[in-house]
């Protein structure tokens, strides 16, 4: 599902005559969404998984990704066999907000340590509490799908599927670039965004 839509592109003035057919600004969309998901490492809409992870010998099992609610986790298994529901809490909470440090805590317990030897069955996703795209999520997506977009202009039916992808490959490659660099938009209202949603990685030492 994309984070925008096309009407929604169309909106904001991405007019079928000056900027090409319907087919490539969803693409965009899409190379735009990706992008999004590889620089935060989140995801911003609802997606039913099966999460591998290694217990932590403590009363924490860190979630690489947060559960879209605290009713979202469907069974936990660790080495195969099913854990109580009683056994454990998921912390789903918006003030503070858990979205950016998702956990789950066993009660009266420990995560037994080990290698991948839980499973954990349910529906994740960074989203509001109504299970929807956060606002400020499909404004980035919009901006940088819109960025540095060319006029079309006029193409003959022979070569305008070609132009199209030969476009969309120099888009990819420069989302690249800025991806690599840490981000050359020089757009705070894309560069803010981004840096707020980053999934901050700590260093044991």
């Amino acid at each position: 599902m994309a984070y925008v839509t096309l009407q929604e592109m169309r909106a904001e003035g991405i007019s079928l005559e000056e900027y090409g057919n319907d087919a490539y600004i969803e693409k965009r969309i899409a190379i735009a969404q990706s992008f999004i998901e590889n620089v935060t490492g989140r995801f911003f809409e609802p997606r039913d998984l099966t999460l591998k992870l290694s217990g932590s010998g403590i009363s924490i099992l860190s979630l690489p990704i947060t559960p879209t609610s605290d009713t979202a986790i469907t069974e936990i298994r660790e080495d195969a066999d099913a854990i109580s529901t009683d056994l454990y809490t998921v912390i789903v909470t918006e003030f503070p907000d858990s979205r950016y440090n998702p956990k789950i805590i066993r009660i009266g317990g420990v995560w037994s340590k080990g290698l991948y030897n839980y499973e954990v069955d349910g529906e994740f996703g960074f989203v509001t509490s109504a299970g929807e795209t956060p606002e400020d999520i499909k404004h980035l997506c919009k901006r940088i799908a819109m960025w540095n977009l060319p006029k079309i202009g006029v193409a003959s039916a022979s070569r305008e599927d070609q132009i199209v992808e030969e476009q969309l490959g120099d888009y990819r490659y420069r989302l690249s670039e800025a991806q690599q660099s840490g981000g050359f938009f020089n757009d705070p209202k894309i560069d803010l965004i981004l840096e707020q949603y980053k999934v901050k990685r700590i260093l044991a030492v």
